[in-house]
């Protein structure tokens, strides 16, 4: 069997899945007394291949694991200009960092930064401090000449996020515009692309945002239509429900939206969209002549890393089981 094909990848995918975390696992790390039980118990499973000296080390667990997933993923897969769209996010996000510590002299570290891109950290660093980004992709030139060009009339940090999200959500759509023989490739993104944007919705109506910024702030390319987001914006919290909370994915979004109607809380909307997310990419997870199963094992590393992070600061903050049980992502 050949190397770099869809067949050997599968198996190479299926061999390490019996690794990952169960939601069984994931309650028992909740279940446990105390953050150094549960940094025991990850280093037990031979999370992150490696030990630390205190419970607060976890994230050293998670980015050894996640460093090894980006390298498998990249050595195995047949087409990297699918998966990189997997990777691309971390690019835009580090960009967004590295523009604002330009911009505010704070300064971007490993806290704040993103590992796995597409691009080292030292390049975005230097195409960005340099004002020179010949080797980044066009969108990503396209977007920080825009930021340059309106920063030379007046600084609006908000302006960065709302222009690099654009510029990425743009970005994966034109990739997968012409690839209907990948339809999940389709589905995940324009699903992310609406639950971001009713996410940004809900967070711009409680910030009293302005209409016009809003609209900038959306995201291109969903399903939900930009008139539809429109007219969202200025519905009573009652009837929001009704506008969202359609189709397959009606009971999530709607109990998503119930949560946050009466707590102001956004968490179990989050989850939802995690959740449906996970799904929405474990539909052709079994389909071994297509890239679908190594997508799926990289949200599921993904989903996983996000899940002991979560545990491990409820431990290490002393927040309530009961609440974190509700909230936390299925793996």
């Amino acid at each position: 069997m050949a190397k770099n094909s869809y067949p050997f990848a599968s198996i190479v995918i299926k061999s390490k899945e019996i690794k990952l975390l169960s939601n069984e696992d994931i309650a028992k790390l909740l279940a446990s007394e105390n953050a150094q039980e549960a940094a025991a118990l990850l280093m037990e499973w031979d999370y992150g291949g490696m030990e630390i000296e205190s419970p607060s080390g976890y994230e050293k667990l998670i980015s050894r694991e996640m460093d090894e997933t980006y390298k498998l993923l990249r050595k195995i897969s047949p087409e990297p200009e699918i998966t990189d769209l997997f990777f691309l996010r971390n690019d835009y996000h580090n960009l967004k960092v590295i523009v604002k510590s330009v911009q505010t002299g704070m300064g971007a570290n490993e806290r704040n930064l993103m590992r796995g891109g597409t691009f080292e950290i030292a390049a975005l660093l230097s195409a960005v401090q340099e004002k020179k980004y010949g080797a980044l992709t066009n969108k990503m030139r396209e977007a920080l000449l825009a930021i340059e060009r309106a920063f030379a009339v007046e600084v609006d940090l908000s302006l960065i996020d709302v222009t690099l999200d654009r510029a990425w959500a743009e970005e994966v759509a034109a990739r997968i515009k012409d690839k209907d023989k990948r339809s999940f490739l389709k589905r995940y993104f324009g699903m992310f692309f609406d639950m971001e944007n009713i996410l940004l919705l809900l967070r711009s109506r409680d910030a009293g945002l302005a209409r016009d910024l809003f609209l900038r702030a959306l995201l291109p390319e969903g399903n939900i239509s930009r008139a539809a987001m429109d007219k969202a914006f200025d519905l009573p919290d009652e009837e929001l429900k009704g506008m969202f909370a359609r189709g397959s994915h009606a009971g999530g979004i709607a109990a998503g939206l119930d949560e946050y109607l009466s707590t102001g809380s956004l968490k179990l909307l989050e989850k939802y969209r995690d959740d449906a997310l996970l799904r929405t990419a474990g539909e052709d997870k079994n389909n071994l002549f297509s890239i679908a199963p190594i997508v799926y094992y990289l949200i599921q590393k993904e989903r996983e890393a996000k899940a002991v992070r979560m545990v491990m600061t409820a431990k290490l903050n002393d927040i309530e089981k009961e609440w974190m049980s509700k909230i936390l992502v299925e793996v």
